[in-house]
């Protein structure tokens, strides 16, 4: 029998494996159950335990998903051709691409001239230069750039359609991250929509990657959800809570909105959080309704995750 390599050494818990590898427990588990790539052994008291190997794989993983490779097709190669390739290129070395624009990650007004002359592959490269990891990327910089887009194109010194065509390409790169954390086993998740007449998502994605992240099983019922089907799911599905974004401004007759809210927290004994730029904005009348009002997604995270 062949004697296992140091690399092949089971050491490490699950804890200690993720931290290692910059991954949570969730997605550990979760690419181990779903994809194979991972090869645990038991240790006498039953607990499983990881080699370095399994961690360079990890980590390997996690780094070329970043730069927008999907986990599933990785998987096809198997696990030796994928610890070979760990080995041979750094964990946070990206998937090489070609071409890349001038803009630097920092140059907004680089960036801007890709988005205005409808370069969303230049942009899309540009952004995935950034060395951190893909949820810190778009929270320290990718959305608060977002924000200054929109306030330019509110202003007009920025065009709509650069102000779209930046969403989309955010939106995307949200929903590429959510798909490889997976979804968590749970028969009482947490809903996600927008209000009727509001189709901004982009904060709604955000607290789903977070939750995600978190560990938390998660319904995301999509952008001008009706209220009625808001209210007919909760008594159907018994979430754990409901989370709804009400962003755009005007959204029509806030305060009926609000009490409608109200109403159906306190006939379900469902929890409903409304966080956004119009909820904010109306904060008075949501807090008169009853309905929780959080400032931002860590925070709600936070409020969510207490509750389970």
């Amino acid at each position: 029998m062949r004697k296992a390599s140091e690399g092949e050494r089971p050491r490490y818990t699950v804890k200690a494996t993720a931290e290692r590898a910059g991954v949570s427990t969730h997605q550990l588990r979760l690419w181990e159950r779903r994809f194979g790539l991972l090869s645990p052994r038991r240790s006498r008291g039953g607990y499983r335990l990881y080699s370095d190997d399994d961690v360079a794989i990890l980590a390997y993983v996690r780094a070329q998903s970043e730069a927008g490779a999907v986990i599933g097709e990785l998987a096809t190669r198997g696990r030796n051709a994928l610890l070979a390739e760990a080995r041979r290129q750094p964990p946070n070395v990206s998937l090489p691409s070609t071409e890349l624009p001038a803009a630097s990650v920092g140059d907004h007004e680089a960036l801007l001239a890709l988005l205005e002359a409808g370069d969303a592959i230049g942009f899309e490269r540009a952004l995935a230069q950034s060395t951190l990891p893909l949820l810190e990327s778009l929270l320290s910089f990718e959305l608060p750039l977002l924000a200054e887009i929109g306030r330019r194109a509110m202003a007009g010194t920025t065009s709509v359609a650069a102000e779209h065509l930046a969403s989309s390409v955010v939106r995307r790169r949200l929903l590429h991250y959510c798909h490889n954390l997976g979804l968590p086993r749970g028969s009482r998740p947490v809903l996600l929509c927008t209000v009727p007449g509001d189709y901004h998502d982009i904060g709604l994605l955000t607290v789903l990657a977070h939750l995600l992240t978190a560990g938390v099983p998660v319904s995301y019922l999509g952008s001008n959800l009706p209220l009625e089907e808001l209210e007919g799911v909760i008594e159907r599905w018994k979430p754990r809570a409901v989370a709804c974004g009400v962003t755009a401004p005007g959204v029509p007759a806030t305060r009926a909105l609000a009490e409608r809210l109200g109403e159906i927290q306190t006939r379900t004994g469902c929890p409903i959080f409304v966080g956004g730029f119009e909820a904010q904005r109306r904060a008075a009348v949501f807090t008169e309704a009853g309905v929780e009002l959080v400032d931002d997604a860590a925070a709600l995270v936070a409020k969510l995750t207490k509750r389970t």
